[in-house]
């Protein structure tokens, strides 16, 4: 069940992603595109369920704090 529009959005980014994953299999390119294409589903994934990433605890952490002074 999707509750909001950001749900919606990010669902679909996923599906997206998944199918250029799967197109560049078929195709039969390098792996390292099909890994690319599903770290971001994943990393869409992640923001579904409000997994946090590294980038955002450091943007987090340099927008809240004055560091070097």
């Amino acid at each position: 069940m999707i509750v909001s529009e950001r749900q919606k959005e990010i669902l679909t980014r996923v599906k997206e992603t998944l199918e250029k994953a799967l197109n560049n299999l078929e195709k039969y390119t390098s792996p390292e595109f099909f890994d690319l294409e599903l770290e971001e589903a994943l990393t869409y994934l992640g923001e579904l369920v409000g997994q946090v990433s590294y980038e955002d605890m450091l943007d987090k952490i340099f927008s809240d704090f004055c560091i070097g002074k």
